[in-house]
Parts: structure tokens; sequence; C-alpha cells
């Protein structure tokens, strides 16, 4: 498995699982919360590693046609709304 999203909301993570759901690429959401202050957000891993990268490309392309533009966190080398890896959002 590969975490491939990590989602402000699970609305967000919805919407992202269906569009690699529609290019055959099976996946499921995880939800978490952050710190102390339990903040809620939620993951989506695809469950075949080697389906990552396609995964990762549709979701650039739903942001790049949603107007969203890349963002990429100081500390990791990809990201969306939060770090997938780290969880630091998007300033």
């Amino acid at each position: 498995m590969r975490n491939v999203l990590v989602a402000p909301s699970i609305t967000d993570a919805a919407l992202v699982r269906n569009l690699l759901m529609e290019n055959g690429i099976e996946s499921q959401l995880v939800e978490k919360i952050r710190g102390d202050w339990g903040v809620p957000y939620t993951e989506v891993w695809v469950l075949r590693d080697q389906d990552g990268d396609l995964a990762v490309q549709l979701i650039r392309r739903l942001h790049s046609e949603s107007g969203q533009e890349d963002w990429s966190c100081a500390k990791c080398p990809e990201a969306f709304e939060l770090c997938w890896r780290c969880g630091v959002a998007r300033g």
C-alpha cells in the first residue's frame, strides 16, 4: 500500500478515491487525528504500490483542472493540501 494524498476533509478524499476508482485503481480512505488539538484529516492509500505514480498523476491533473496550483512542503518533496509525509498544512 502507498499513501498518495493527505486531504483536509473526508469529502476531498472521497472525490480523489472516486477518480482513482474510475481509472481502475483500488484505494482506501484512512481517517486520522492530528496532534493534541484533534484536527481530523483523511489519507488516500492505493492498495497496489505500482499504482502510486499513476494515482499521483491523476490527482495532479484533477488539481490543475480545478485551478489549484501545485504546492510543495518546505520539508518534503511532494504535497497537496496537506503534506502526505509530515502533515504540514498548505500555507
